[in-house]
């Protein structure tokens, strides 16, 4: 939840002076749709409408869970909470929605004017048994190979210095 809370979170900061100078056009969410387990990052009004990313701009967000989830959140907001909504949606599925404000000069505070959402599919976030074993597996081997350099630099220093000084005492 906090990767996905960390991403809503970039895409409304930034993208709140585009929508502040009422520039839907120059919004973007970046790369941040590409990033691996993102199911969805979007930037959407309060009528559910995609204004970010351009390839889906004026479709509306409603399939999915995380579009109910992203309702129950502007509903939230819509009553007045600050900070952003984030959370499991299914069993698979966390998301995070961030409200993007802008300062209304008729009501003297900041606004919600939309909300940037990102849901990610943690069963593609979490490495898998295979991914694990293999890194257990490296940090085994290279544990042993730290072990064994270390050993030979003590030797080196104390052990083999005392092996000379017995042979010259012998002669």
């Amino acid at each position: 939840t906090k990767r996905a809370q960390v991403m809503a979170r970039e895409i409304a900061d930034r993208n709140t002076a585009a929508l502040a100078a009422r520039q839907e056009s120059k919004t973007e969410i970046g790369l941040i749709e590409r990033e691996e387990a993102v199911r969805a990052a979007v930037i959407i009004d309060l009528d559910s409408r995609i204004i970010a990313p351009a390839n889906k701009a004026n479709q509306y967000f409603t399939v999915g869970p995380e579009a109910n989830f992203t309702v129950l959140a502007k509903n939230l907001f819509l009553k007045g909470r600050e900070a952003g909504v984030y959370g499991k949606v299914d069993s698979v599925t966390v998301a995070a929605v961030e409200p993007i404000k802008i300062l209304n000069p008729q009501l003297g505070r900041n606004e919600v004017v939309a909300l940037a959402v990102v849901a990610i599919d943690t069963t593609l976030a979490n490495p898998g048994a295979g991914e694990m074993s293999l890194v257990y597996s490296y940090t085994l081997v290279l544990t042993g190979l730290i072990a064994i350099l270390i050993f030979y630099i003590l030797y080196r220093v104390t052990l083999k210095p005392l092996e000379v000084m017995n042979e010259r005492i012998d002669q």
